[in-house]
């Protein structure tokens, strides 16, 4: 489906500024995913690695060796059996002395059974849930993969930014040269016959048509742009402009020709800074630029 000036709708709709923000997106929306799949997977795993290490360290086999643990680091006191841990005493108000079996103890201390348990576990060799898993790998590279790619879409943006804003600053610069040239050519016109010759203007003219050309390419969708520079090259505002005044002897109506110039000239300065402030705005779409002869009507 095309609009007016032959672009396609879907041209107007996915602008540069668009397609930079759907990347942006995209990526991060990437990066979630990505640590989601690893994390929550990793947080079952956890969940599995701590069943298996109470398992092992609960089993009969292991729990004379539990309390021989619980000893060494100072959680229970010397003479301690699986069924008769007795306590070193802590914050929650147990007495020194106090004796409970290690289910007991890790149902009621379990940050010490745990403590107790990961020593058991490594000195036996055993996996603790501290091993990291999948997520303690993937995850870092994952991450770092994804920041990278952010920062890229991040500085490649900043780069077109200060590009932007360098061409705004330019195109102002053109802008104000012809409107400056033109102006002294149409005042000079004013008395017939004239002795300013229009070639500063035809220069200013021609430089400031090279560069809205350039953003025409750029910038199909701006259709006011094209309105300007045909304008500027074939409309009231080209080449002929010259000889069309010097057509007019009679001086009211010269007069009449050169006051519908003037607001020619100054609806051209007016779409030119709107293009200009546009590219500062790293390309946002301005509604007005988008329609045909929007920067002149």
């Amino acid at each position: 489906m095309a609009e007016a000036g032959g672009i396609p709708a879907w041209r107007r709709f996915w602008s540069a500024d668009v397609r930079r923000r759907t990347v942006v997106t995209v990526l991060a929306a990437g990066w979630l995913l990505a640590v989601g799949s690893l994390v929550v997977p990793e947080l079952v795993t956890s969940d599995a690695a701590r069943d298996t290490r109470d398992v092992f360290c609960l089993q009969a086999g292991e729990q004379d060796a539990l309390a021989d643990a619980a000893v060494a680091l100072g959680l229970a006191q010397p003479g301690s059996t699986p069924d008769n841990l007795l306590l070193a005493g802590d914050t929650a108000g147990d007495t020194a002395g106090d004796a409970v079996t290690v289910h007991d103890w890790r149902r009621d201390h379990n940050a010490d059974f745990v403590r107790a348990c990961d020593a058991l576990s490594s000195v036996r060799g055993k996996a603790t849930p501290s091993g990291g898993g999948l997520g303690g790998v993937v995850l870092p590279v994952v991450t770092l993969v994804l920041t990278s790619a952010l920062t890229y879409a991040t500085t490649r943006r900043q780069r077109r930014s200060d590009q932007g804003e360098n061409d705004a600053v330019a195109l102002r610069g053109a802008v104000d040269d012809y409107t400056r040239a033109a102006t002294e050519f149409l005042d000079s016109r004013v008395s017939f016959p004239a002795d300013l010759p229009p070639a500063a203007m035809d220069a200013a003219r021609d430089a400031l048509v090279g560069r809205l050309n350039g953003i025409a390419a750029r910038r199909p969708d701006w259709i006011a742009v094209r309105d300007v520079v045909t304008l500027l090259r074939d409309g009231d505002l080209g080449t002929s402009l010259d000889a069309g005044l010097r057509a007019h002897r009679d001086a009211t109506t010269r007069l009449r020709a050169i006051g519908d110039l003037r607001a020619r000239v100054a609806q051209v300065s007016d779409t030119g800074y709107l293009v200009a402030d546009a590219i500062a705005e790293h390309g946002s779409v301005h509604r007005r630029l988008t329609r045909p002869n929007g920067g002149l009507t």
